[in-house]
């Protein structure tokens, strides 16, 4: 069994999402930078303070990419649920680094700052992710290559 972290993250896209179309099996790709940044308020100064940024690359695949790929833009705020990963590495210099990775399992704009019109669209089945079942089996079968 594979142990998942699956995470709700909200913030904004940084860069405008890159997307790709996989010939061989017909499937979409779409990834994208994403900033979390919290805030509290401070009683003593009366004013909203920035806590530590959290980066993240965030992938989507299949449906949800064609949707990300037509709906999101840089800049933009969403609400992003997936399963959390961790990868470790090295630059240039030998200098040790860390990558947050989301594989995006839904993906939203946030509401509570501002607001946006729906399109619904007819979702094949074999296209849809709609579960953190589906990642996890995604994440099954690549292992066993």
């Amino acid at each position: 069994m594979i142990n998942n972290v699956k995470i709700v993250a909200t913030g904004n896209v940084v860069n405008d999402p890159v997307y790709f179309e996989e010939k061989e099996n017909q499937r979409s790709m779409v990834s994208f930078r994403f900033a979390s940044t919290p805030s509290r308020f401070d009683k003593e100064v009366e004013e909203w303070i920035d806590d530590e940024t959290t980066w993240f690359d965030v992938s989507a695949y299949g449906a949800l990419a064609d949707n990300v790929h037509q709906s999101v833009t840089k800049g933009q705020p969403l609400v992003i649920s997936g399963v959390l990963r961790t990868r470790a590495w090295e630059n240039a210099d030998g200098i040790p680094n860390t990558s947050n990775l989301i594989k995006a399992v839904v993906i939203g704009h946030n509401l509570t700052q501002g607001s946006a019109e729906f399109t619904r669209k007819k979702i094949s089945d074999d296209d849809a992710v709609t579960s953190f079942d589906t990642v996890e089996e995604d994440a099954r079968v690549k292992n066993k290559k």
